[in-house]
């Protein structure tokens, strides 16, 4: 998981400044939830059903990114494991053919 700055929930004020990139916006959200809860989020006019739904909205998302994390990198692992099984396919082939060209040229009496 990556590093979490610290920063107050006054910051984030702004909506634009969510960030669109999942890492980023993972590292803001975490950041966010765990300050606001920090800083007491009655200050802010948050309930506490708001929070509870706020934090348990970051656990779906924080769940599912890192489901999506795990799936691309066994994505990759399976891209690298097809090149390697293409490759021991092409030279197992490339055996059986020079076999073949072997035992013909064995029967031609060559």
């Amino acid at each position: 998981m990556p590093a979490k700055s610290q920063r107050s929930p006054d910051d984030f004020g702004d909506e634009d400044f969510i960030p669109k990139d999942d890492m980023d916006f993972d590292a803001w959200l975490h950041n966010f939830v765990t300050q606001l809860e920090a800083l007491g989020p009655a200050k802010f006019g948050i309930s506490p059903v708001e929070m509870a739904e706020l934090k348990a909205s970051y656990k779906k998302w924080a769940d599912s990114y890192d489901a999506h994390l795990k799936a691309q990198s066994n994505l990759r692992a399976s891209e690298q494991n097809l090149k390697a099984a293409e490759q021991k396919l092409k030279d197992a082939k490339q055996k059986l053919k020079d076999a073949q060209q072997e035992g013909e040229e064995w029967k031609g009496g060559g």
